[in-house]
């Protein structure tokens, strides 16, 4: 399986060559969903703790390890062995030193799981879902694909000392993720910024949040950003648009103000998010975005990126021809 390495707004990434959207972002933009970033940002302090379910490759965790700083800790969890792989590898490519990599489902309570193992060459690592992955029936027949074991987390179980925030991609699992996290949430009172693309599971999720005194809003992104890191003026996702939810402690909800975004509160249990607010083709990152943060040193990138073109391919039993940057 191919594996590309790019330059990308905070550090370093690689990703299966054929696996897009996002490797198709990163190689004209240099990121990926930057305006989730953008506004989580300014939620994340330095030494916070910020929980990643569903890390995919890395693209959020390696921002949070950013935005936490050295003091801070990131736990990113992702169950797709695949995917995984390139988590841990981008987490080191970045010496993200306060990130843990755990590789799991994240879901209502912890279990042993048997699921069916994944494509060899999946073409969107980030659609695939554990949503469904129940054992089959003993008589059920799988022709050649095997079972593995794979261990499901209820975040209650963790036991951790803090947690300032929660990302929630789980493709469909998002509300069991909660349901797990209830000890955690009542404790630490986090933000919690989760995908909710169809009607699936909203009503019960909004009314979860209510009876624990969060405030929800909806955030319509929008993957193209005008101000990206190349340059490029070219939007290639057209009216692509990503339904977010930002749910907001009753007691924190100043800090949205702060933020300076434009969101709509959820003040019913009725799947009906907004239209994205900036004009056509896309959102514009702020000038001044991150200038709080370390810069990225592009230099060392690059450098970074040519000992990685030149090992990873060996490494792989690829032949240079087959690496692509």
């Amino acid at each position: 399986m191919d594996v590309t390495a790019h330059s990308w707004r905070h550090g370093v990434l690689c990703h299966y060559t054929h696996d897009g959207p996002i490797g198709v972002s990163l190689a004209k933009y240099g990121e990926w969903a930057e305006e989730e970033l953008y506004l989580l940002s300014s939620f994340i302090r330095p030494a916070d703790t910020v929980v990643d379910v569903g890390a995919n490759i890395g693209t959020h965790t390696i921002a949070f390890s950013r935005f936490v700083g050295p003091g801070g800790h990131v736990l990113s969890i992702d169950g797709q062995g695949r995917a995984f792989a390139l988590l841990t590898l981008n987490t080191f490519l970045n010496a993200a030193e306060n990130v843990r990599c755990v590789p799991a489902i994240v879901g209502k309570e912890c279990e042993l799981r048997m699921v069916q193992e994944e494509d060899a060459a999946p073409r969107n690592l980030a659609s695939f879902s554990f949503a469904a992955s129940e054992p089959p029936a003993p008589n059920d027949r799988l022709g050649e694909q095997s079972l593995f074991p794979l261990s499901v987390i209820a975040l209650d179980e963790l036991y951790l000392p803090r947690c300032e925030l929660v990302k929630i991609d789980a493709e469909g699992m998002e509300l069991e993720v909660m349901f797990g996290a209830t000890r955690t949430i009542e404790r630490f009172r986090p933000i919690i910024y989760f995908e909710q693309t169809t009607e699936r599971n909203f009503s019960q999720t909004f009314e979860f949040l209510r009876d624990i005194s969060y405030d929800a809003f909806w955030h319509v992104t929008d993957p193209f950003n005008r101000n990206n890191l190349r340059g490029h003026s070219h939007n290639i996702f057209g009216g692509t648009r990503e339904v977010m939810v930002l749910a907001l402690p009753r007691e924190k909800r100043d800090g949205l103000e702060e933020s300076g975004f434009a969101v709509n509160e959820i003040s019913h249990p009725i799947y009906n998010p907004p239209r994205h607010p900036a004009p056509d083709p896309g959102w514009a990152l702020p000038e001044a975005a991150y200038r709080n943060l370390p810069p990225v040193d592009f230099q060392r990138i690059e450098n970074l990126l040519q000992r990685i073109r030149l090992a990873l391919p060996k490494l792989m039993n690829l032949s240079a021809t087959e690496w692509t940057s």
